[in-house]
C-alpha cells in the first residue's frame, strides 16, 4: 500500500529471532515496520503466547501500516515466526512524510486504511466468526477463525 520511496528514509534496521514480539496491539505505535525477509504471526496474545492466530505474511510487507496512517493502535499482535530482518521508520519519520503528500493523496491513503479495516471485520462478521461494533471486537468463533487462516 505505501510506495517504495519510503524505503529511502532513514529507518532503524534490526532483526529479530522466532517468538520476538514485533508489534503489540495494546501499545501505541512508535513508527512502521518494513519486513524485509522472514515469516510473522499475526493474531491475538493472551497471557504471553499467541493463543488466536489470524494469519501469516512472509516479507517483503508493511506491518499494520493502517493503525500508523489512522493514528490508532494495531488491532493485532504480531511475533516472528521465523529470524526476520527488517527496518522500522520512527513515527515523526513517518508523518512528515505522509505530510509532504498532497491533501487528497493523504485523504486517500487515510481512506484506503479505513475501508481496507472495515472489509476485513464485515466479512469476519458476515462469517459469524466475530462480533461487536466499534472499538469492541468480540472472537465468537476462534476455531473457525483458526480454520480460516489455514490453522
Amino acid at each position: 500500500m505505501l510506495p517504495n520511496e519510503l524505503l529511502d528514509l532513514p529507518a532503524e534496521r534490526s532483526t529479530a529471532e522466532p517468538g520476538a514480539i514485533l508489534l503489540r496491539r495494546s501499545e501505541p505505535a512508535d513508527g512502521v515496520v518494513f519486513v524485509e525477509h522472514g515469516r510473522v504471526e499475526l493474531g491475538l496474545i493472551d497471557g504471553g503466547d499467541l493463543t488466536h492466530l489470524l494469519g501469516t505474511a512472509e516479507g517483503p510487507f508493511w506491518l499494520e501500516t493502517s493503525a500508523a496512517i489512522l493514528g490508532r493502535r494495531s488491532l493485532v499482535d504480531a511475533i516472528a515466526e521465523t529470524p526476520v530482518k527488517m527496518r522500522r521508520l520512527s513515527l515523526p519519520v513517518f508523518r512528515q512524510w505522509l505530510a509532504s503528500m498532497p491533501e487528497s493523496a493523504q485523504n486517500l491513503l487515510r481512506d484506503v486504511a479505513v475501508e481496507a479495516l472495515s472489509r476485513v471485520l464485515r466479512h469476519l462478521r458476515e462469517r459469524s466468526l466475530i462480533s461487536g461494533s466499534g472499538r469492541v471486537v468480540n472472537l465468537v468463533d476462534p476455531s473457525g477463525l483458526r480454520s480460516l487462516a489455514g490453522v
